[in-house]
């Protein structure tokens, strides 16, 4: 067996005189036209080089550490920025948190290391934060076992993290009367698009008036804000990268008219919701959270552990209480763990358009439904420590 030595982490360097990029990987060297499509060779050769020492028999020197680089490497292009800073922020937790685990060879990693770090993640971070770093290793050394740097995935055969069932606490329609009562005109209206639509926030405040459509009393929801820390809340497409166009009730359509109206100077494609009134600069997400929280301390009949996203979840239950077709339900939030096709566009439409106008009439008063909506069990398994937005 060759001596081991330690991966590489390759080279980019511009030739001055052609304007391209020069990789260099394990003495081998390929030209890119640009800078981004250079760190994309680098990837590629870097999983080359590995990948044939690995046939050839000679084992490569790599810890865990330099593995989770090579996977936030290999992965970074492929998800959504939120995603990868998730992945992130998990890979910087087991290099600071376990530098045993950090610096073992990953040949040398076995079942019960995993086993060990999850269990300390979760005494000190908390079972759902456990049972993603489980998610995390399982992924990152199932690509060190495609790539035939090791046998067996060590994760294959250690225990997954138990994450206790909760109790989720639904708002009831006259809850949420009280809020939507208690809040400024603007939120007010936000609070009743939100139960209505069962819009994520970060949905909501990406809202513009030509996403409105008051002819044919629809909304279209195709772009969210961005909540990554860093990105400076730009535009991005929807969680499940979808555009659904939802039909909505009279009585919300004509609070929106006159939200509006009174919107000071807001441009025909200004955001519905913006900091200043104004229509130019969207309302943050975080923003909706802390105005509903201001408002939730104002409802006495209100849990405070109630968030604005359980809102979300109320205009499910509230739903399926009232006779809707669960996956009418789904279909109107926009689930992406869905497996049936959607139906053609005006189908979806009108699916969307049932179950808002219905979740709105008992939103404004029928309280018959209320008797049974009380609390949801939150299947473990969806809780990944992250805020949906």
């Amino acid at each position: 067996m060759a001596a081991r030595g330690r991966t590489p982490q390759g080279s980019i360097r511009k030739n001055p005189r052609s304007g391209s990029f020069e990789v260099r990987v394990a003495g081998k060297s390929r030209s890119a036209p640009s800078k981004r499509a250079a760190e994309r060779l680098r990837r590629e050769m870097l999983i080359e080089h590995e990948v044939a020492l690995a046939r050839s028999g000679e084992q490569v020197d790599m810890t865990v550490a330099e593995l989770l680089d090579r996977w936030l490497i290999d992965t970074g292009h492929r998800v959504a920025t939120r995603t990868l800073h998730g992945y992130k922020t998990i890979a910087r937790q087991i290099v600071d948190d376990d530098p045993r685990l950090a610096e073992m060879q990953t040949v040398e990693v076995r079942p019960i290391d995993i086993e060990n770090h999850t269990q300390a993640v979760s005494a000190n971070r908390g079972p759902a934060t456990a049972r993603a770093t489980h998610r995390v290793l399982s992924t990152v050394f199932s690509l060190a076992e495609r790539w035939e740097l090791i046998r067996i995935s060590p994760v294959r055969h250690a225990r997954t993290p138990k994450v206790p069932r909760r109790e989720q606490t639904v708002p009831t329609p006259s809850q949420v009367r009280q809020a939507i009562d208690a809040a400024d005109p603007a939120f007010a209206v936000l609070i009743r698009v939100a139960i209505v639509t069962g819009c994520r926030r970060s949905e909501i405040a990406a809202l513009k008036w030509e996403d409105v459509d008051f002819e044919s009393r629809t909304l279209k929801i195709s772009k969210a804000i961005d909540t990554t820390p860093g990105t400076g809340g730009d535009l991005k497409s929807t969680k499940t990268h979808a555009s659904v166009v939802m039909g909505i009730d009279e009585a919300t359509l004509a609070q929106l008219t006159a939200h509006r109206d009174a919107q000071l100077a807001s441009p025909a494609n200004g955001h519905i919701w913006s900091r200043h009134d104004d229509g130019v600069t969207p309302i943050r997400p975080d923003r909706v959270t802390a105005l509903w929280a201001a408002v939730r301390s104002q409802v006495p009949d209100l849990d405070p552990n109630v968030r604005f996203h359980d809102l979300r979840h109320a205009t499910a239950t509230w739903a399926i209480a009232d006779g809707i077709d669960p996956r009418a339900v789904a279909d109107h939030l926009r689930h992406a763990s869905i497996t049936m096709t959607l139906d053609v566009y005006t189908a979806a439409v009108s699916r969307g358009r049932t179950t808002g106008q219905r979740v709105a009439r008992i939103l404004d008063g029928n309280d018959a439904v209320t008797q049974r909506i009380g609390t949801v069990d939150i299947d473990p398994q969806h809780q990944h420590g992250y805020v949906d937005d």
